[in-house]
């Protein structure tokens, strides 16, 4: 479909030119040309959302910004660029990578950032640390760091920053943290592309599912929470405790963690298993960065470790009568 549009001309303007040196399929450097002066952007309706990518070419002035925030009701997103960030005030949030934010103000530290959210009215910021992701430091205090999950080779940031901020906007009515995996996962994708790129879809919308267990004696209560956790994501990701884990918390282990681990990982639905020594698997949930967590009935919301880092967690009915617990006292009682 067609997208609208008020653009304007001016003679004194000359078309932003960019040209990108490469070796060996990967950018060196690029080279600009042209300027721009235009008068700022009218829309008929208020939009859902705004985007500013500023070049530094001339058009996003003090007045195109003050128009832009002044007259539209919705969430503003700035690229920024320079060290005048007084012009962004007022905006919803500015998504700078971290060269931009030290370039404007110094060594980057988390006070620095907050300082800069009260002294701009912002909501929050949102940078981008190539190779080490991205955090969003908010207004009220929020610090939450979404690690990069790049497993390619990176080939060409071009355009990596503008990815970053579409699909941050795209995806923000579904929360901060919801919002920073989709843009973390299409910057990682669009960076492993030559030459400016669209991300794929499949790789940025994957829904990473995660649930744990001792898994000792593998019983239908199992399957069926780890066949219906499969059905909430793209992913699915089982933590399985370590044998001295498990010894800490409930009893010597039928079966050791590597047997535990081979079963679980050969069930439908499963598509990775990792082992954590922890009590919990709070320090694996931090690293993996699940979008849900699934447990069992026995489990509240509330009580569910890692419910802090993630926006979702789904409590599944258990299989009545099935634990594992219940099966070794039939064998006992069975010897005896």
């Amino acid at each position: 479909s067609d997208i609208p549009n008020d653009l304007t001309l001016s003679r004194e303007s000359t078309t932003i030119s960019k040209t990108r040196i490469l070796a060996n399929n990967q950018q060196l450097c690029r080279l600009d040309t042209g300027d721009i002066n235009d008068a700022p952007p009218s829309f008929t309706d208020v939009p859902d959302v705004i985007i500013v990518s500023d070049y530094g070419k001339g058009t996003i002035t003090d007045d195109v910004m003050a128009s832009l925030v002044d007259n539209n009701d919705c969430p503003i997103l700035v690229d920024p660029k320079g060290t005048n960030w007084d012009k962004y005030a007022g905006v919803y949030a500015i998504t700078p990578n971290l060269k931009e934010f030290e370039d404007a103000f110094g060594t980057y530290s988390y006070q620095k950032a907050l300082d800069i959210t009260e002294e701009l009215d912002l909501q929050g910021i949102l940078i981008t640390l190539g190779a080490g992701g991205m955090q969003w430091v908010g207004r009220d205090g929020a610090s939450i760091l979404r690690r990069s999950n790049i497993v390619e080779e990176v080939r060409d940031v071009t355009g990596a920053g503008d990815t970053v901020i579409a699909t941050f906007a795209l995806f923000l009515p579904s929360g901060i943290r919801n919002a920073m995996d989709y843009a973390n996962r299409a910057a990682g994708n669009v960076c492993t592309k030559l030459g400016t790129s669209v991300p794929d879809k499949a790789a940025v919308c994957e829904i990473v599912v995660f649930t744990n267990g001792c898994f000792d004696i593998i019983h239908s209560g199992h399957t069926h929470l780890l066949e219906q956790a499969s059905l909430y994501g793209d992913r699915l990701i089982v933590g399985i405790n370590s044998d001295e884990s498990m010894k800490r918390i409930k009893r010597e282990p039928v079966n050791d963690e590597v047997e535990r681990m081979e079963v679980v990982s050969r069930i439908e639905g499963v598509d990775q298993v990792l082992i954590f020594n922890e009590d919990t698997p709070y320090e694996l949930i931090k690293e993996i960065q699940p979008d849900i967590i699934v447990k069992g009935g026995d489990y509240t919301i509330d009580s569910v470790v890692g419910n802090d880092l993630v926006d979702d967690v789904r409590i599944i009915q258990l299989v009545e009568g099935k634990s594992t617990t219940n099966t070794i006292e039939r064998m006992i009682g069975r010897d005896a």
